[in-house]
């Protein structure tokens, strides 16, 4: 095969976009470079086996062999590098995942581990919590090196199979598209990561080795078409999105078009830019780059230290010239002959960097990440708590049985509330089922993550789900519950500002009416106030951090809750709709968080990242909320008498 310059630019093109994403640089779909790089791989690699087994050369222990030597070095020099420094960074936790990537990783498990362990996907925790979280694609490259070969062998001794590879591996391709298709809605976590739904993007790279030359006439126009495919994914995509999906299509066909429509002395336009000194340069290093700039970037974001612009930018030039040092004098050096010349010291490399690697990870893990190291009595009344909310609650309003979970006092058999909203409305459940208890009512929690307290409403950017039978469901639940029950309050609570559509206003009227007409009797509550500061997405890591590495506190300004005029501008919308309508109860929690002197009051934070509040936030509205619940006993113990 003869040496593409352009699929080195290609390369350079992927990682810059995964840097710039990482850096939160303005690349809010800049994730799609990890699809660009598997299309690029299944390209290469299908190219190079094909090619071995044509001439009859191919060895699978020499395939190992040049793999070991290409991904290995820099990858062990990276990993040391960030294990010893997670042991200074990383709270105990956090450092007892570590360690559990650190084994996975040398037996090429890592984005399996990645897949148990990651709550709500690649964009659910907060990433800088796992600065080896990165490998979880190298996870998905070894795998298919390790089967791809093997399924090429045995299909290269059946004549059928060798004559039709191209429609086998298309059925291949298809199959794994459909499954990851089918996976996204329901199993994000599990699409995301593994390989069977992943294996159609590098199998798209292989099918490019079986199709024929792109028209020289057709070229030109389907280059521009690769590359603005892939721009869109970057620039329009975001976190949001789902994912992989049928949105991989887009980055991965985007890929797959460019490296058809040129080709070694025939380069289009498009070609011609991705052929430039520099970008070949970059995509040279790229692999290194990759697995350099994230450590840098995540202790970064975790220590509070990017916080601004410029601390992001530096940040991302030291991984960036990491990455072309370990290109130059790790990767290059030991992917040639220079210090790799026979099989058995590249089996010492391997053996090496699984034994090194176990290791750590079992030491992290068996010490329980060195609690020692840290403040122990912040460490044991706060660790445990500091992301805490013991009341989460999913409900599925299509499901037969929607399973509403009951809070408050369990042995009454009416109820007396609903608790209605998305996942913070769920962060104020311990506070009302602490109430509940205590004045003898029983509510239910109608919550569903992203998904506001409306029986309407129209989002359009792909974060909330408002089709049409996902809304009639949730009427529908709404009406059964309600029709059952005599005349409940209905606590309605969410992140509002998060669904303020164009169509917000009429939705809202909308849903008060549909209360009012079941007998139920509205009371919103209006959103929390929110964290800001360069910890705000992790409060809970500013006091630890600050006691075991004081220098912090003169770098990293402490996280602080929004002021009042700040709250205002964000939740203007929903104040003006509730003056129209001055007979509905609003509460507002946020005036008595005004009052807080301190965010982590004896150093327990109340919140789980920059908006929700944790089980010990929740309970410290427990005076705002009490009225309110001593109203309601009041209510029912004058019905109960008037009853008698």
């Amino acid at each position: 095969m003869k040496y593409r310059s352009d699929v080195d630019g290609l390369r350079a093109v992927a990682v810059i976009a995964v840097l710039m994403y990482h850096a939160h640089l303005g690349f809010p779909g800049g994730y799609v470079g990890v699809d660009v790089f598997f299309v690029i791989s299944g390209f290469l690699i299908t190219s190079i086996l094909l090619k071995k087994l044509r001439d009859g050369t191919f060895s699978y222990l020499d395939f190992w062999e040049r793999r070991v030597k290409r991904l290995v070095p820099a990858l062990f020099v990276v990993t040391v590098f960030t294990a010893l420094m997670s042991y200074l960074i990383l709270l105990p936790s956090h450092l007892v995942d570590l360690g559990g990537s650190l084994i996975a990783q040398p037996l090429l498990l890592a984005n399996v581990y990645f897949c148990r362990v990651v709550q709500g996907g690649y964009f659910g925790d907060p990433p800088e919590i796992r600065p080896l979280l990165h490998t979880w694609s190298l996870g998905v490259e070894e795998q298919f090196y390790v089967l791809f070969p093997l399924f090429l062998m045995i299909c290269w001794r059946s004549l059928y199979l060798r004559t039709h590879l191209g429609r086998v591996l298309l059925g291949l391709a298809v199959a794994s598209l459909a499954l990851g298709v089918f996976l996204t809605p329901i199993k994000g976590v599990a699409a995301f990561f593994n390989l069977p739904t992943r294996a159609w993007e590098l199998l798209i790279g292989s099918l490019l080795v079986f199709s024929p030359a792109a028209p020289k006439w057709l070229r030109e126009g389907v280059s521009w078409l690769g590359a603005l495919l892939i721009a869109y994914a970057v620039f329009y995509f975001h976190k949001e999105t789902p994912f992989p999906g049928t949105a991989a299509l887009v980055p991965c066909l985007g890929a797959a078009l460019l490296i058809w429509s040129n080709e070694a002395g025939h380069l289009t336009r498009v070609g011609r830019l991705l052929s430039h000194p520099l970008m070949v340069k970059i995509g040279l290093a790229s692999y290194s780059i990759y697995l350099w700039h994230w450590p840098f970037m995540a202790f970064g974001d975790y220590t509070g230290l990017l916080y601004s612009i410029e601390a992001k930018v530096l940040a991302l030039l030291i991984g960036f010239w990491a990455g072309f040092l370990s290109w130059k004098y790790v990767e290059t050096p030991f992917r040639g002959h220079t210090w790799l010349k026979t099989r058995r010291s590249v089996l010492l490399l391997f053996l090496a960097y699984v034994v090194v690697c176990g290791t750590i990870g079992f030491w992290y893990r068996a010490n329980n990440g060195f609690r020692e190291n840290w403040d122990l009595q912040m460490i044991q009344v706060h660790e445990p708590r500091m992301d805490y909310r013991s009341l989460i609650h999913e409900v599925n309003p299509l499901a037969t049985e929607p399973n509403l979970r009951e809070i408050g006092d369990l042995s009454r058999d009416e109820i007396d509330f609903l608790l209605w909203g998305d996942s913070h409305a769920m962060s104020l459940a311990p506070v009302m089922d602490e109430l509940a208890r205590s004045y003898r009512l029983k509510g239910l929690m109608v919550t569903r993550s992203i998904t506001p307290p409306l029986v309407s409403w129209n989002y359009a950017d792909g974060v909330v789900r408002c089709d049409q039978g996902w809304k009639n469901g949730w009427a529908a639940l709404l009406e059964r519950t309600l029709n059952s029950q005599a005349s409940p309050v209905v606590f309605m609570h969410a992140h509002w500002p998060g669904y303020f559509s164009p169509s917000f206003e009429e939705d809202f009227t909308q849903t008060l009416a549909l209360l009012e007409q079941l007998g139920a009797r509205p009371y919103v509550v209006q959103s929390v106030l929110r964290c800001w500061g360069p910890l705000e997405g992790s409060p809970y890591r500013y006091e630890p951090l600050v006691r075991r590495w004081p220098i912090l506190q003169s770098t990293t300004p402490p996280t602080r809750l929004e002021t009042r005029s700040e709250w205002n501008q964000r939740n203007s919308r929903l104040a003006k709709l509730l003056a129209k309508h001055d007979k509905l109860i609003a509460l507002d929690p946020a005036s008595v968080q005004y009052s807080w002197v301190s965010l982590n009051p004896g150093g327990l934070p109340s919140y789980k990242d920059a908006a929700h509040l944790n089980d010990f936030g929740a309970l410290r509205l427990r005076e705002y909320f009490e009225d309110v619940f001593r109203d309601l006993s009041m209510e029912n113990e004058g019905f109960h008498s008037h009853a008698e």
